[in-house]
């Protein structure tokens, strides 16, 4: 039986169309032949020709050898069309009914299997592009919001000042905002410090898991903060944690206060965090609407912060995602003033992310600029498959851990804006 591995290489250093790049991120664990054509949802010929063009650019092995094609010129590579990329149902498992057309001294489709080498895991190789800006708004004199953006593989914090494009490694990237409160004016320190440790964390974290790796680093960082606020002129203080890390195709949050993370897909937006507010447990038990809402002197009250208790109940979602999402991550300066439907039209008229976030922070100038404002925006691209049919951001979002009132030390009697003007 021919066997097919993947190789050790640096993806970064490799160019595979988006058909190759597609087949390639199939490869996750041992599986037929007919498997993976079922998978990709291609022709079995194109399968094979795909995996022939691999071991030509050296992503792939075979024992015994594969003969390899050469591979065609750029314009001859052509991604399939969409309708053959929607994410496959579970493998099946039946015989060949035929044999496939195949190249001269190529194993059978019904005797090739597909296994991915320990040492060398699959990772999806796509590029984002990232920005991000951060405002102090019109009403305030300091800024207590803090945000990052780190390419995990390489340690790197990045440049957001103007457009910037990552190629995503194996340790993927992070998207992080923290938007700081109380203690004397000392709400800067806590955010600064939580941006700090939490991407420190996860720079170093060797837990393979991404969940758990973003779960103790946002843990970690409440520890620190929790103790800084002991000291002179930083009682009370704490901050907000909106972080979504982008590793192996997938996006995963932590979420502690009410700053939010919003997906953009096929036009439509979605919130993909939950407020942890009054107002939003007030909404989940029916006593509140979202008309009442903004009248309400509840509005700004926040369950948990980092700060606050020694414990915490870290929220988390995970999103498998797609060609040409956008994310982006803010703090409540911003999504408090412009609506879901003004950002929705934002990201969906610029092309860049840069002017995009641009835009978002001015319009909430606009509305009064009463908060501090960041906005941090990403758009996914390479070799990640596009949008299938009915693949809508709500029907893929799955939660991890949920936040609840009752669960540890939430402490929910601080004011958000409590020192606000």
């Amino acid at each position: 039986m021919t066997t097919i591995r993947m190789k050790p290489f640096d993806m970064r250093g490799v160019k595979l169309s988006a058909e190759e790049g597609f087949v390639l991120s199939r490869v996750s664990a041992p599986l037929s032949f007919h498997d993976l054509v079922d998978m990709c949802g291609l022709p079995e010929e194109r399968v094979l020709a795909i995996l022939q063009r691999l071991v030509a650019e050296g992503t792939v092995e075979t024992d015994p050898p594969l003969a390899a094609a050469a591979p065609p010129p750029p314009q001859s590579r052509v991604p399939p069309p969409p309708q053959s990329r929607v994410p496959p149902a579970p493998p099946s498992r039946r015989p060949p009914t035929s044999a496939p057309s195949r190249a001269p001294g190529a194993p059978s489709s019904a005797r090739v299997s597909v296994a991915v080498r320990a040492a060398a895991p699959a990772f999806h190789a796509h590029t984002i592009a990232v920005s991000g800006v951060t405002d102090v708004g019109v009403v305030r004199t300091n800024n207590e919001d803090a945000f990052r953006v780190v390419d995990l593989t390489t340690t790197d914090v990045v440049d957001t000042s103007a457009q910037a494009d990552v190629d995503v490694g194996p340790r993927g990237l992070l998207l992080l905002v923290c938007d700081g409160m109380g203690g004397e004016n000392a709400g800067e320190v806590a955010s600064a410090l939580a941006v700090e440790v939490i991407s420190s964390h996860l720079s170093s974290s060797k837990e393979p898991d991404a969940a758990t790796a973003l779960r103790a680093a946002v843990d970690h960082a409440n520890e620190l903060v929790v103790a800084a606020a002991d000291e002179p002129g930083k009682k009370g203080m704490g901050t907000t944690v909106i972080a979504v890390l982008i590793r192996d195709g997938e996006a995963y949050t932590a979420e502690v206060g009410d700053s939010r993370a919003y997906v953009l897909r096929g036009g439509a937006l979605t919130q993909i965090t939950k407020d942890q507010t009054y107002v939003q447990l007030l909404l989940d038990q029916g006593l509140m609407t979202p008309e009442t809402i903004k009248g309400s002197l509840a509005k700004n009250v926040v369950l948990q912060a980092l700060g606050k208790a020694p414990e915490l109940i870290v929220a988390q979602r995970r999103l498998p995602l797609r060609g040409g999402d956008r994310i982006l991550v803010c703090s409540d300066g911003l999504s408090s003033f412009v609506t879901e439907v003004e950002i929705c039209d934002v990201l969906r008229s610029h092309e860049s992310v840069h002017a995009a976030c641009s835009k978002l922070v001015a319009m909430a100038n606009e509305r009064g600029g009463k908060d501090n404002i960041t906005a941090v925006m990403a758009l996914v691209g390479g070799l990640l498959p596009p949008q299938g049919v009915n693949e809508s951001v709500a029907e893929m979002l799955s939660t991890l851990r949920a936040y609840a009132v009752g669960e540890g030390d939430a402490d929910a009697d601080h004011d958000h804006d409590a020192d606000a003007p």
